[in-house]
């Protein structure tokens, strides 16, 4: 079964975003870069796009060095 949302990383900005698998590219929304998506390692794969907003979320407080807090909030 194909899962049909992903968890990237965005090459440029280094920030992580979710796509939708069976789209050809997406624009980062925090630099602005569009990117080919067969190019792109996917991170987490799930049919459940609150799973990939929370894993997004993990890893933006882990760049930011707040997981800490994040872990609490859990």
């Amino acid at each position: 079964m194909k899962h049909r949302f992903a968890v990237i990383i965005c090459p440029k900005c280094k920030r992580a975003k979710i796509i939708e698998q069976d789209k050809q590219t997406t624009t980062c929304p925090y630099c602005n870069t569009t990117h080919k998506l067969k190019n792109i390692r996917m991170y987490y794969q799930t049919n459940d796009q609150e799973k990939a907003r929370k894993i997004v979320g993990l890893i933006h407080a882990k760049q930011d060095n707040k997981q800490d807090e994040v872990a609490e909030l859990l």
